[in-house]
Formats: C-alpha cells, structure tokens, sequence
C-alpha cells in the first residue's frame, strides 16, 4: 500500500467516524456555539479538521488543495492562502466565524472527492470517480466525468 492510500484511508476513518456523525441533528446555530469564551464552536472545531485533512491529502497526493482550487476559501468568506488552516487563530477569528451545516458537508465532501479524482487520474481510473459522483453529493460539475 502506497503513502497516499495509508493517509487516505486513515482521514476517511476519521471523516466517517467522527466528523460527518458530529454534524448529524446540528443547526447552523448550533455550529457556532462555545461552551465558555475559551473554548472553539463545533463548527470551528470541523472546519479546521477538514482544513488540516485538505492540507495533508494535498501534499501527499502533489495536488492543489480544494481550498483553492474549487475556492472554498470564498463560500467562508476568508482568503484563498493554503497555509491558512485555523492552527494559531485567535478568540476573535474563531468566533468571527460562521459556518453553515451545508458549506462544511460541502467541503468535507469535495476534499476526498479533490483527492480521489486527482488519484484516479493519475492511475488512468477516473471513470470509477465519475461513477460514484452522487456519493459526494454532485460537488463536482458533471463536464469533469466527460
């Protein structure tokens, strides 16, 4: 097994396990709630777990980050820097803040969708992408499973 399917298989673990089951019943609202003015909101917390995911599938696989590429920066309002990833942020930043339930499926979604693309691809396996393309909630516009 090759270092891009080790990591991949590791997020995805961590994806499936942890992130997506934490949004499950979760309001917009309630994604920027912080149980004391020290602490990060949820939605916080996921948005930057999904950044750091990006980040590393990105080195790993010599590929743009999603963050960029499909400009996901914009759907949160901050800037398209790939460095960016929440590690340092300060009280106010966090709580300036505002995820939807949406814009971070969203992402989370296209981020192992970015990947596996770019993986299958390279491997001249891209039609398997494109066959489980409503797995990812149709992130991707279809002319890229042309």
């Amino acid at each position: 097994m090759d270092l891009q399917t080790v990591v991949a298989n590791v997020l995805t673990a961590n994806t499936n396990t942890f992130v997506k089951p934490a949004l499950q019943g979760l309001s917009d609202a309630d994604l920027v709630k912080r149980p004391s003015d020290q602490c990060n909101p949820i939605g916080w917390l996921l948005w930057h777990a999904t950044r750091v995911e990006d980040a590393i599938l990105s080195t790993v696989s010599g590929r743009p980050q999603a963050w960029i590429e499909d400009k996901w920066h914009a759907q949160f309002g901050m800037p398209a820097e790939p460095g960016s990833v929440g590690a340092g942020d300060s009280l106010e930043q966090v709580a300036a803040f505002t995820p939807t339930i949406g814009n971070l499926l969203g992402y989370l979604d296209l981020v192992f969708y970015h990947f596996e693309w770019h993986s299958a691809v390279d491997s001249g396996d891209a039609k398997v992408v494109c066959e489980n393309q409503l797995s990812y909630h149709q992130t991707r516009p279809p002319t890229q499973c042309t």
